[in-house]
C-alpha cells in the first residue's frame, strides 16, 4: 500500500458519492483527473478537456422538468477516449480513465473498441495516448501507453490495445459484452473468445509507470510523456 492508503481512503478521495455504484466511482476518478487538469492549465503545462458522449435528444421531459430544460435522450453513438488535449509545444494527448478494485492485475478487455481505436489513431499520428488506470486499493495510478515503448514494453503487452480492439471486433453475437469481466480459460474455450493479455501491477511498478494519487489530483503527464518520447 502506498503511504498507508486504505481502500476506504481512496474511495473517499476519488468519489463524491457515498453509494458503491460502479459508475459513480468511475465519475469520481474522472473528477480527480479534472482537478489535476485544471492545475496543468494554470501552470501552462497542458490543456485537457473531457469529451462528452454523443446523445440524441428525443423530447422534453414532462411538466415542470421540461420547462426547466430537462429532456429525454439516448446515447447516439459510442464515444472515444475520456480526455483530449494538447501539451505545451503543441503535441496532442488523449487519455482514457479506468479504475480497478483488483490488487494485482487488470484486463485490457475493459477498454471499449471505439476507445482503443481512438488511442491507437492518436499514438500512430505521433501523439501521447494511453490509459490512466487507478488501482483503488493501492492509491496509485499506472500509465498504459497505447503503443508501449522502452521499459513499458516489459510491463504492458506491446500490442495490448490493438489486440483488445481486434478481439472485440471479431467476437460473435453479444460475447463482446461479456469481456467486461475476466473469463476463465474454460469459458473462453466454450465461447471461442481469444485470450486477453493482462497487465500486472508489480511489472508496471518495476517499469516506472506508477504515479501516486494525492488528495488534490494525480500528476500523470511526466510519466506519460517520458514513456512516449519528448518532454512535458
Amino acid at each position: 500500500m502506498t503511504r498507508g492508503w486504505t481502500t476506504q481512503a481512496v474511495e473517499a478521495l476519488t468519489s463524491g458519492q457515498q453509494t458503491p455504484d460502479h459508475a459513480n466511482r468511475g465519475m469520481g476518478w474522472e473528477a480527480t483527473l479534472r482537478r489535476q487538469h485544471e492545475r496543468y492549465r494554470e501552470q501552462g503545462i497542458a490543456r485537457m478537456d473531457k469529451l462528452p458522449t454523443p446523445i440524441k435528444r428525443l423530447r422534453n421531459a414532462p411538466g415542470e422538468a421540461g420547462k426547466a430544460g430537462q429532456f429525454v435522450a439516448v446515447y447516439e453513438s459510442p464515444s472515444g477516449a475520456d480526455f483530449l488535449g494538447v501539451l505545451r509545444g503543441g503535441r496532442a494527448v488523449v487519455l482514457e480513465a479506468k479504475r480497478t478494485e483488483d490488487l494485482t492485475w487488470w484486463s485490457p478487455g475493459h477498454v471499449e473498441l471505439t476507445q482503443a481505436r481512438h488511442l491507437l489513431d492518436v499514438a500512430d499520428l505521433g501523439g501521447v495516448a494511453g490509459v490512466l488506470l487507478l488501482w483503488a486499493a493501492h492509491g496509485v495510478a499506472t500509465w498504459l501507453p497505447a503503443r508501449p515503448v522502452g521499459l513499458a514494453a516489459k510491463a504492458v503487452p506491446p500490442d495490448w490495445c490493438e489486440r483488445c480492439a481486434d478481439e472485440r471486433r471479431l467476437l460473435p453475437g453479444n460475447v463482446a459484452e461479456q469481456i467486461g469481466r475476466e473469463l476463465s480459460a474454460g469459458e473462453r474455450a466454450r465461447l471461442g473468445v481469444p485470450g486477453i493479455p493482462r497487465v500486472r501491477l508489480d511489472l508496471l511498478r518495476a517499469a516506472g509507470l506508477c504515479v501516486e494519487v494525492g488528495r488534490d489530483g494525480v500528476d500523470w503527464i511526466g510519466v506519460a510523456v517520458g514513456r512516449s518520447g519528448g518532454e512535458a
